[in-house]
This record gives structure tokens, C-alpha cells and sequence, in this order.
């Protein structure tokens, strides 16, 4: 089954073991993607786009080489997209990167930047500094679909004990 989108894709992730996710994951629905790790990768042959990190598109060819690459139509996905402050070189060279991309799809899991020294790039705030996005996907409905799982707390009680520098202590689980 392939996912159909014209143009390129070009995908940003902050680890490169997130790269090579993205990439695994891209294939399974027929989508060839580069994992990113020398400047001909960007628009390798034989492949819709590429997946590199945030560290490559901020530092030297990098933001050169995504910006020429996604010089036509370009799906961006910026995984993690919190990683990117602007004024801050990933944000600075993701700006410069996809700032021609016509679809930016920014995801994350963790609550968004609120410096407003440090705006994430592509995003828009309100008047407070909260950001307004087009499409929330939060926590609840995503373990309602079965795409997260529910966080469980396990009460224990009983003792701990532990030797920390040849002295052994102790403690009560579920004890403050």
C-alpha cells in the first residue's frame, strides 16, 4: 500500500536513531525515504525524499542541501518539533530549509516551547504566547484509538533497602 502525495518528503527528526525509524516505518507503506547520513542522500535517486535530524539541516551543506532538494512541492514532517527553537541553530536552519515546503506537519509529545525568546519555527501563538495549532491530536483520544498506551501507576508498599556509599538505608514504599 503506498501513501500518495506528490512531491517530495522530507522528514526532520532530532536523533538518528529516529532516522532510521522514520525510514523503516516510511517503507512499510511503500514510501522510500533516505536516512540521511552524507550530503548525496538528500535527494538520492531511487528514493521520494529523505529523513535527517535536526543537527544536520542546521550545520554546514545541510540546510543548503534540504532547501534545494524540497525546491518543489514538499510535504515536511518535523518529528519532535519542540527541539527547534528559533533564533537557535536548529531552528534557524530549519527555517531556511523548508520554508518553500508547501505542507509542514509538526508533531510532538512533549508540551510546546513557551519562550517567547525562542518561538518554534512555523508555529503561531495567541496574543499569551500559547500555541494555536490547526489539528490537536492530545493524549486521551490517542489511547482511546490505541495508538498510545494508558500510563498506570502501581502502588507497592513494603521496604526498599539499598547500600549508597557502604551504608545501608532503607525506606517505606508508598510512604511519602
Amino acid at each position: 500500500m503506498a501513501i500518495e502525495i506528490a512531491g517530495c518528503r522530507a522528514v526532520v527528526v532530532p536523533t538518528d536513531a529516529l532516522r532510521q525509524q522514520w525510514a523503516d516505518a516510511a517503507a512499510v507503506f511503500g514510501l522510500a525515504l533516505m536516512p540521511v547520513s552524507d550530503p548525496g542522500d538528500y535527494d538520492k535517486a531511487g528514493y521520494v525524499g529523505c529523513v535527517a535530524t535536526y543537527a544536520q539541516v542546521a550545520r554546514g551543506a545541510g540546510a543548503d542541501l534540504l532547501r534545494r532538494t524540497t525546491r518543489q512541492s514538499t510535504v515536511a514532517i518535523l518529528d519532535e518539533i519542540h527541539h527547534a527553537g528559533d533564533k537557535q541553530p536548529w531552528g534557524d536552519g530549519l527555517v531556511y530549509a523548508l520554508e518553500s515546503a508547501v505542507y509542514r506537519l509538526a508533531l510532538t509529545g512533549t508540551p510546546w516551547r513557551k519562550s517567547p525568546s525562542q518561538p518554534i519555527p512555523f508555529v503561531d501563538y495567541d496574543s499569551a504566547g500559547k500555541v494555536k495549532v490547526d489539528y490537536p491530536y492530545e493524549y486521551g483520544t490517542a489511547v482511546a484509538d490505541g495508538v498510545c498506551r494508558g500510563i498506570v501507576f502501581d502502588v507497592y508498599e513494603g521496604e526498599g533497602r539499598w547500600v549508597d556509599c557502604g551504608v545501608i538505608k532503607s525506606a517505606t514504599l508508598g510512604a511519602e
